[in-house]
C-alpha cells in the first residue's frame, strides 16, 4: 500500500514539474523534508513497538 502511494506521489511530482508548475528549486526543498518526516515516522514506529 505504501508502495503505491509512494509512486503515485512521485509521478504527480514529475507531473507537476513537466508542466512548469512545480520549480526546481521548489523541489529541492521539498524533498529533504520527505526524507526527515520518513525517517522520523520509521523512528516512532520502531519506538512505539518497543514500548508496548
Amino acid at each position: 500500500m505504501f508502495f503505491g502511494l509512494l509512486l503515485v506521489a512521485l509521478g504527480v511530482i514529475f507531473l507537476l514539474q513537466n508542466l512548469h508548475i512545480l520549480s526546481a528549486a521548489t523541489w529541492g526543498l521539498i524533498w529533504p523534508v520527505l526524507v526527515i518526516i520518513l525517517g522520523l515516522s520509521m523512528v516512532l514506529k520502531k519506538n512505539k513497538k518497543w514500548m508496548e
